[in-house]
């Protein structure tokens, strides 16, 4: 039987924190060697991108669209937004410490919640007359019916908190969830909602954002109209469809000023998750640091440096454009045939 107890599920939760970084992004098979200033994108928050269903590394059955219409019209910019109720920017100091102390909180809940089942278990097995030293007592059906209601009940709780706090913890529970040789059934069964699409977020505050990034003046000139309903949503970012303005390919458009709109999808990182994302990376740190002086085993400094310099990157829409581009070059290259969207650059 996997039973976790204080001391590996800890070093799973926070192990599967630095784990978790490989999957904050859907294109970082490659580190970019150096920037390709003619493919970069200005801001780090929002990056524009789009199918061409000419370009050979489309397949057959994904030529044309790549995501489906949505039966909701399209907002016109010119229509007014209600921005009274816009998220800050960024998050005030009072939302960073209270973020903070119920990091800590939870952290130690779960490590005093262990420690304490850890005593009840040994209290247990004296009262059936099984040895605690001895590892095979953990495989009496009483044992693993206590700890499995311990998982199970911690499980739930910790759910909660991370549903909660999103963001980063939530990249932290779905790799969990998916670590079937670590963490017992009770864990991969409560987390395994994780992997579902998150609620988006308000409209008007993806809309403030798409406005400082790209400015008025070319939202309003360059965007025929975006979507306020999301066409899917995750713990960094979300995704919303709009038509673009392109130039006129012909005088008699020219002419007529007609413009042609060419669809593609607006990612939208939401307002405040980098800065809360660097400060869980610190309160890691912090926790880590604290399990470290208890347990010389559990030192993963290395690790969370590493991490800090890898989530920095996740978190500028700018490296994950110019990786795919390399993508999208090598699978060109190779006469792979797959669908990669094309980033729109010039903004």
């Amino acid at each position: 039987m996997k039973n976790i107890l204080p001391r590996g599920f800890l070093t799973g939760f926070f192990l599967g924190s630095f784990f978790a970084t490989k999957v904050l992004a859907a294109f970082s098979f490659f580190q970019p060697k150096q920037s390709v200033k003619s493919k970069q994108l200005s801001s780090p928050f929002l990056a524009a991108m789009t199918t061409n269903s000419n370009d050979h590394t489309m397949s057959q059955e994904g030529k044309g669209r790549l995501f489906p219409t949505s039966n909701q019209a399209a907002t016109k910019l010119s229509s007014t937004t209600n921005m009274r109720s816009v998220k800050s920017r960024d998050p005030s100091i009072l939302e960073r410490l209270v973020r903070r102390f119920t990091v800590f909180r939870i952290a130690l809940e779960v490590f005093v919640g262990y420690k304490f089942a850890s005593f009840q278990a040994k209290r247990l097995k004296r009262k059936l007359g099984l040895d605690p030293t001895d590892v095979d007592s953990d495989d009496h059906p009483d044992i693993q019916e206590f700890w499995s209601a311990v998982h199970a009940r911690t499980s739930r709780k910790l759910l909660g908190n991370i549903q909660k706090l999103e963001g980063f913890w939530i990249k932290v529970g779905q790799y969990l969830s998916s670590r079937a040789d670590v963490m017992p059934p009770e864990y991969l069964e409560t987390l395994s909602v994780l992997q579902d699409s998150m609620p988006e977020r308000k409209w008007e505050d993806t809309y403030q954002t798409i406005r400082e990034e790209l400015g008025d003046e070319i939202v309003n000139n360059c965007f025929e109209s975006i979507e306020p309903t999301s066409l899917s949503t995750a713990s960094l970012a979300q995704v919303h469809r709009a038509k673009l303005k392109v130039k006129k390919e012909n005088d008699d458009d020219a002419k007529n000023g007609i413009d042609q709109l060419r669809d593609v999808v607006i990612k939208v990182q939401h307002r405040g998750v980098a800065q809360l994302m660097i400060q869980d990376m610190e309160n890691l740190r912090v926790i880590l640091n604290l399990l470290a002086k208890t347990d010389p085993d559990l030192d993963f400094s290395p690790v969370i440096r590493e991490y800090n310099e890898e989530v920095r990157k996740e978190l500028d829409f700018r490296i994950e454009a110019n990786n795919m581009e390399e993508v999208r070059n090598l699978l060109k290259k190779s006469k792979i045939r797959a669908i990669v969207p094309e980033t729109v650059p010039d903004f």
